[in-house]
């Protein structure tokens, strides 16, 4: 894996909406992150603006650029789910196995444990994603569920994986 070394993180901010449709335009990010096809800036905005105060919105920028992101979303309004972060990572195809994805994700998994009170974080990824899942597996993300036709993607109905990854040393 090569690196980049001048990438940097912050937190998303609305008027990162059109960079975010940019990052997942390509067909691979569109069917992977499962966003919707063509989708507009609205969409992206609402996104960022539902984790204020309900989790975490990275973006990683290189030369100015928003290359990926990762959302980590906590759904406060659930009192017996707030202790779970439902995760979500996107790196544009032009910066892939630089080790920005797996930056966000070390970033992204600080901030649950150490600000977030996190306890469990989970998310889901297409069986055929094998490289995300090879990252996930490597963060202590374990396999929890095959979920038997879980979306629409590229003309086929195609199962994916559910994950987690537990934080122990919050669990008393």
């Amino acid at each position: 894996m090569k690196k980049i070394r001048n990438f940097t993180f912050r937190s998303a901010v609305p008027a990162d909406a059109g960079a975010l449709r940019d990052v997942t335009s390509d067909d691979r990010a569109t069917s992977d992150y499962g966003s919707p096809v063509w989708v507009g800036s609205d969409w992206w905005e609402h996104r960022i603006k539902r984790t204020v105060n309900n989790g975490l919105f990275l973006v990683a920028e290189c030369d100015s650029q928003i290359v990926g992101f990762l959302e980590l979303f906590v759904d406060t309004s659930d009192w017996m789910r707030r202790h779970v972060g439902v995760l979500s990572l996107c790196v544009h195809e032009n910066f892939r196995n630089f080790g920005i994805g797996r930056a966000l994700m070390d970033v992204g998994i600080e901030q649950a444990d150490s600000y977030l009170g996190l306890i469990r974080i989970e998310l889901f990824v297409w069986v055929s994603n094998e490289p995300a899942i090879r990252l996930y597996e490597s963060l202590d993300f374990f396999r929890e569920g095959l979920h038997v036709a879980f979306g629409y993607r590229k003309g086929n109905h195609e199962n994916a994986l559910s994950m987690a990854r537990i934080n122990k040393k919050m669990i008393t």
